[in-house]
C-alpha cells in the first residue's frame, strides 16, 4: 500500500498599484505533486503535519482519504491538504477528495 500526499495553497488576492481605485491580482495558489508519504495513512498524516511546518485541522477522516486545512501565513488563507490511498479508496471518494483539495 502506497499513501500519496498532496496541498493545495489557497488563492489570494495582492494589490499591484497604490491607485485610489486599487487594482488586484489574483495569485493562483500552487498545488505540490503527489509524493509517496508511507505505508498508512496515520503515517501520511504525520508526514502532512512534518512538510507543512505546522499542525494540520483534520476536518473530514475515512479508512482511505484524509482532508485537512492549515492557516497559511503569509496571506490568512486556508490550505488544504489530502493524503489518500489511492489503491484501497473507491474511485467516487477519490475524484471527491481530488476536486475538494483543488478548491472546486
Amino acid at each position: 500500500m502506497t499513501i500519496q500526499l498532496v496541498v493545495k495553497a489557497t488563492d489570494y488576492q495582492r494589490r499591484v498599484d497604490d491607485s485610489p481605485s486599487g487594482h488586484y491580482e489574483t495569485i493562483v495558489g500552487q498545488t505540490t505533486r503527489w509524493h509517496d508519504v508511507g505505508g498508512h495513512l496515520l503515517d501520511g498524516m504525520l508526514q502532512a503535519q512534518s512538510n507543512v511546518g505546522k499542525p494540520v485541522h483534520w476536518v473530514n477522516l475515512t479508512q482511505t482519504i484524509a482532508k485537512g486545512t492549515v492557516y497559511n501565513d503569509r496571506h490568512g488563507g486556508q490550505d488544504r491538504v489530502l493524503v489518500a490511498d489511492p489503491e484501497n479508496a473507491d474511485g467516487e471518494e477519490l475524484i471527491d477528495a481530488m476536486l475538494w483539495v483543488s478548491g472546486n
